[in-house]
Protein backbone atom coordinates (compact mmCIF):
# COMPACT_ATOMS: atom_id res chain seq x y z
CA UNK A 1 0.00 0.00 0.00
CA UNK A 2 1.42 3.54 -1.04
CA UNK A 3 0.27 6.46 1.33
CA UNK A 4 1.50 9.83 1.06
CA UNK A 5 2.02 12.28 3.93
CA UNK A 6 1.64 15.62 5.23
CA UNK A 7 4.37 17.10 7.58
CA UNK A 8 3.48 19.80 10.13
CA UNK A 9 4.12 22.51 8.30
CA UNK A 10 1.81 20.80 5.25
CA UNK A 11 4.34 20.39 3.01
CA UNK A 12 4.01 17.00 1.22
CA UNK A 13 6.52 14.55 2.06
CA UNK A 14 7.51 11.43 -0.26
CA UNK A 15 5.13 8.36 -0.79
CA UNK A 16 5.35 5.40 1.74
CA UNK A 17 5.31 1.86 1.49
CA UNK A 18 4.05 -0.20 3.99
CA UNK A 19 5.29 -3.91 3.06
CA UNK A 20 5.53 -7.25 5.49
CA UNK A 21 8.09 -7.45 7.67
CA UNK A 22 8.69 -10.80 6.47
CA UNK A 23 9.27 -9.01 2.71
CA UNK A 24 11.56 -6.42 4.35
CA UNK A 25 13.25 -8.79 6.00
CA UNK A 26 14.02 -10.67 2.97
CA UNK A 27 15.09 -7.61 1.17
CA UNK A 28 17.33 -5.58 3.66
CA UNK A 29 17.86 -8.04 5.92
CA UNK A 30 17.01 -7.90 9.43
CA UNK A 31 17.92 -4.14 10.16
CA UNK A 32 14.60 -2.22 11.79
CA UNK A 33 15.50 1.22 12.44
CA UNK A 34 12.32 2.46 13.91
CA UNK A 35 9.15 1.35 15.42
CA UNK A 36 5.71 2.97 15.75
CA UNK A 37 3.35 1.73 18.81
CA UNK A 38 0.28 3.09 20.93
CA UNK A 39 -0.01 3.08 24.44
CA UNK A 40 -3.52 2.55 26.11
CA UNK A 41 -4.22 6.24 27.34
CA UNK A 42 -2.33 9.17 26.90
CA UNK A 43 -1.29 9.02 30.83
CA UNK A 44 0.67 5.66 30.14
CA UNK A 45 2.33 7.05 26.97
CA UNK A 46 5.96 8.06 28.80
CA UNK A 47 5.58 4.46 30.79
CA UNK A 48 4.93 2.46 27.71
CA UNK A 49 8.04 4.37 25.38
CA UNK A 50 10.01 3.67 28.34
CA UNK A 51 9.28 -0.29 28.46
CA UNK A 52 9.52 -0.41 25.12
CA UNK A 53 13.03 0.77 25.51
CA UNK A 54 13.82 -1.34 28.44
CA UNK A 55 12.78 -4.31 26.36
CA UNK A 56 14.58 -3.42 22.93
CA UNK A 57 17.77 -2.80 25.09
CA UNK A 58 17.10 -6.26 26.86
CA UNK A 59 16.31 -8.28 23.86
CA UNK A 60 18.97 -7.03 21.96
CA UNK A 61 21.69 -7.38 24.35
CA UNK A 62 23.26 -3.94 22.70
CA UNK A 63 25.15 -0.68 23.94
CA UNK A 64 23.54 1.37 21.60
CA UNK A 65 20.98 3.95 23.34
CA UNK A 66 17.11 3.45 21.64
CA UNK A 67 15.43 6.82 21.57
CA UNK A 68 11.64 7.57 21.76
CA UNK A 69 9.78 9.88 21.45
CA UNK A 70 5.84 10.70 21.07
CA UNK A 71 4.24 12.91 18.73
CA UNK A 72 3.15 15.09 22.10
CA UNK A 73 6.63 15.57 22.02
CA UNK A 74 6.62 16.55 18.82
CA UNK A 75 3.77 19.24 19.20
CA UNK A 76 5.76 20.73 22.13
CA UNK A 77 8.75 20.99 19.39
CA UNK A 78 6.38 22.69 17.22
CA UNK A 79 4.72 24.96 19.49
CA UNK A 80 8.24 25.83 20.87
CA UNK A 81 9.13 26.71 17.01
CA UNK A 82 5.64 28.86 16.35
CA UNK A 83 6.02 30.75 19.69
CA UNK A 84 9.45 31.56 18.79
CA UNK A 85 7.53 33.11 15.25
CA UNK A 86 4.56 34.62 17.13
CA UNK A 87 7.13 36.71 19.30
CA UNK A 88 9.04 37.86 15.94
CA UNK A 89 5.76 38.61 14.26
CA UNK A 90 4.67 40.56 17.31
CA UNK A 91 7.99 42.51 17.53
CA UNK A 92 7.73 43.69 13.21
CA UNK A 93 4.25 44.45 14.39
CA UNK A 94 4.69 46.64 17.43
CA UNK A 95 7.57 48.12 15.07
CA UNK A 96 5.21 48.77 12.20
CA UNK A 97 2.39 50.26 14.56
CA UNK A 98 4.88 52.79 16.07
CA UNK A 99 6.09 53.85 12.53
CA UNK A 100 2.57 53.76 11.64
CA UNK A 101 1.45 55.85 14.73
CA UNK A 102 4.51 58.56 14.38
CA UNK A 103 3.32 58.83 10.71
CA UNK A 104 -0.10 59.48 11.44
CA UNK A 105 0.86 62.01 14.40
CA UNK A 106 2.95 64.23 11.56
CA UNK A 107 -0.32 63.46 9.35
CA UNK A 108 -2.40 65.53 11.81
CA UNK A 109 0.25 68.42 13.32
CA UNK A 110 0.58 68.80 9.01
CA UNK A 111 -3.27 69.19 8.87
CA UNK A 112 -3.38 71.18 12.22
CA UNK A 113 -1.12 74.13 11.02
CA UNK A 114 -2.34 74.10 7.60
CA UNK A 115 -5.70 75.01 9.37
CA UNK A 116 -5.00 77.15 11.54
CA UNK A 117 -7.03 79.96 10.23
CA UNK A 118 -10.51 77.26 10.43
CA UNK A 119 -9.58 76.51 13.91
CA UNK A 120 -9.45 80.23 14.71
CA UNK A 121 -12.63 80.76 12.74
CA UNK A 122 -14.59 78.11 15.01
CA UNK A 123 -13.31 79.11 18.10
CA UNK A 124 -14.51 82.52 17.11
CA UNK A 125 -17.89 81.66 16.22
CA UNK A 126 -18.29 79.64 19.53
CA UNK A 127 -16.43 76.21 19.24
CA UNK A 128 -14.77 75.42 22.73
CA UNK A 129 -11.67 73.54 23.01
CA UNK A 130 -13.31 70.08 24.14
CA UNK A 131 -14.88 70.53 20.48
CA UNK A 132 -11.68 71.17 18.68
CA UNK A 133 -10.16 68.78 20.49
CA UNK A 134 -12.68 65.87 19.77
CA UNK A 135 -12.78 66.65 16.44
CA UNK A 136 -9.22 66.49 15.58
CA UNK A 137 -9.48 63.03 18.00
CA UNK A 138 -12.04 61.87 15.19
CA UNK A 139 -10.00 62.35 12.10
CA UNK A 140 -7.18 60.51 13.34
CA UNK A 141 -8.85 57.70 14.43
CA UNK A 142 -10.85 57.78 11.18
CA UNK A 143 -7.22 57.87 9.24
CA UNK A 144 -5.96 54.99 11.37
CA UNK A 145 -9.40 53.26 11.24
CA UNK A 146 -9.13 53.32 6.71
CA UNK A 147 -5.33 51.88 7.28
CA UNK A 148 -6.58 49.22 9.05
CA UNK A 149 -9.56 48.12 6.95
CA UNK A 150 -6.89 48.32 4.25
CA UNK A 151 -4.45 46.25 5.61
CA UNK A 152 -7.60 43.44 6.85
CA UNK A 153 -8.54 43.80 3.39
CA UNK A 154 -4.68 42.74 2.37
CA UNK A 155 -4.56 40.69 5.14
CA UNK A 156 -7.21 38.09 4.23
CA UNK A 157 -6.76 38.32 0.71
CA UNK A 158 -3.04 37.09 1.15
CA UNK A 159 -4.06 34.37 3.38
CA UNK A 160 -6.56 33.06 0.85
CA UNK A 161 -4.36 33.18 -1.49
CA UNK A 162 -1.64 31.17 0.52
CA UNK A 163 -3.93 28.66 1.22
CA UNK A 164 -4.81 28.56 -2.21
CA UNK A 165 -1.10 27.95 -3.15
CA UNK A 166 0.13 25.29 -0.19
CA UNK A 167 -4.08 23.56 -0.29
CA UNK A 168 -4.26 24.30 3.22
CA UNK A 169 -8.17 25.21 4.47
CA UNK A 170 -7.97 29.08 4.93
CA UNK A 171 -8.42 30.30 8.35
CA UNK A 172 -9.87 33.69 9.11
CA UNK A 173 -10.51 34.57 12.80
CA UNK A 174 -13.06 37.13 13.06
CA UNK A 175 -11.45 38.20 17.03
CA UNK A 176 -8.10 38.95 15.62
CA UNK A 177 -9.82 40.65 13.17
CA UNK A 178 -11.62 43.18 15.58
CA UNK A 179 -8.81 43.21 18.15
CA UNK A 180 -6.86 44.82 14.71
CA UNK A 181 -9.46 46.65 14.50
CA UNK A 182 -9.80 47.70 18.14
CA UNK A 183 -5.85 48.33 17.84
CA UNK A 184 -6.09 50.78 15.13
CA UNK A 185 -8.60 52.97 17.01
CA UNK A 186 -6.35 52.97 19.80
CA UNK A 187 -2.96 54.15 17.44
CA UNK A 188 -5.66 56.95 16.42
CA UNK A 189 -6.23 58.11 19.77
CA UNK A 190 -2.79 57.59 21.17
CA UNK A 191 -0.63 58.82 18.40
CA UNK A 192 -4.31 61.86 17.61
CA UNK A 193 -3.65 63.22 21.24
CA UNK A 194 -0.58 65.44 20.58
CA UNK A 195 -2.10 66.78 17.48
CA UNK A 196 -5.38 67.92 18.84
CA UNK A 197 -4.14 69.11 21.87
CA UNK A 198 -1.86 71.69 19.91
CA UNK A 199 -5.52 72.71 18.02
CA UNK A 200 -7.32 72.91 20.98
CA UNK A 201 -5.02 75.02 22.69
CA UNK A 202 -4.57 77.65 20.14
CA UNK A 203 -5.32 81.06 20.52
CA UNK A 204 -8.29 82.21 18.44
CA UNK A 205 -7.37 85.70 17.67
CA UNK A 206 -3.30 84.32 16.89
CA UNK A 207 -5.22 81.87 14.70
CA UNK A 208 -7.02 84.31 13.01
CA UNK A 209 -3.48 86.02 12.18
CA UNK A 210 -2.46 83.66 10.53
CA UNK A 211 -2.84 83.42 6.05
CA UNK A 212 -2.43 79.83 6.10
Amino acid sequence: MVAKGDSILGFSEEPRVFIPSRSWQNMFGTYINSLEGSAVSREKVQETMMQAVKVLERRHRSSAQYVSYSMEQEMQSANQVTGIMTLIIGAIAGISLLVGGIGVMNIMLVSVTERTREIGIRMAVGARRKDILTQFLIESVVLCLIGGIIGMLLGVGGAFLIAKLANWPPLVSWWTMLIAFTFSAAVGIIFGILPANKAAKMNPIEALRRDT
